[in-house]
């Protein structure tokens, strides 16, 4: 056991109860949220198949691509769109 870590449980003692608990919680977890993002990394790095991630997310597949429109931009002019979007960008 190292010096420094001595000395952090000395200190931890001199607490009360219910601050060595919250410690606890704390560290508990720190640890967990830890082993959770490097078991993240991992999946994400891991080579998965297409066919694998569509099963997994259940990802619809159309076959007719008809079913995708839409009336998005209403009354607007595509114009009337685009010039709206310059003005927001020259705003900021």
């Amino acid at each position: 056991m190292t010096p420094q870590l001595q000395q952090a449980i000395k200190n931890i003692q001199s607490l009360s109860l219910e601050e060595q608990h919250q410690l606890l919680q704390i560290l508990s977890a720190t640890v967990s949220k830890s082993d959770y993002l490097e078991k993240q990394n991992k999946l994400f790095w891991q080579e998965t198949s297409l066919d694998d991630l569509i099963s997994r997310q259940k990802t619809p597949i159309f076959k007719d691509i008809s079913t995708l429109v839409g009336d998005y931009w209403g009354e607007d002019s595509i114009e009337e769109f685009l010039s709206f979007l310059r003005e927001q960008r020259k705003s900021q």
